[in-house]
C-alpha cells in the first residue's frame, strides 16, 4: 500500500494551505472616518489639507527629521515625499474636516 510520491506531497501541503481571507473596511478601523485601505497619494494630500491644524506641520517635521520649510512643501504638493505624507495623514485621519468645524 504505497502511496505515489505526488499524492503523498498533495496531503502533505493541504495541511498547511491557509483559507484566503477577505478584507473587512471595519476590522482594522483605528480612527472614526478613516479605513485601513491603501490610497494613492493625491488622495491622501486631500484629506491631510481638510484636516489640518495649527501647528500640525511642526510636528511632523519633527517626527520625521526633515525641515518645516520642506514639510509644508510636500504637503502644499511642490515635492513628493511617502515619509511625510503618511506621517502627517497617520496624525489627521481620526479628525473632523476643518469645513465642518464652522
Amino acid at each position: 500500500m504505497s502511496m505515489s510520491i505526488k499524492k503523498a506531497f498533495a496531503a502533505f501541503t493541504a495541511k498547511f494551505k491557509t483559507k484566503p481571507t477577505t478584507m473587512s473596511n471595519t476590522a482594522n478601523q483605528t480612527k472614526i472616518g478613516m479605513t485601513y485601505r491603501k490610497l494613492p497619494y493625491t488622495a491622501k494630500l486631500a484629506v491631510i489639507n481638510s484636516r489640518l491644524r495649527q501647528g500640525d506641520l511642526v510636528k511632523v517635521a519633527a517626527r520625521t527629521g526633515f525641515s518645516p520649510n520642506y514639510t509644508s512643501e510636500v504637503i502644499g504638493g511642490l515635492y513628493q515625499n511617502a515619509k511625510i505624507v503618511n506621517k502627517a495623514f497617520d496624525m489627521t485621519r481620526g479628525r473632523i474636516k476643518n469645513s465642518q468645524l464652522v
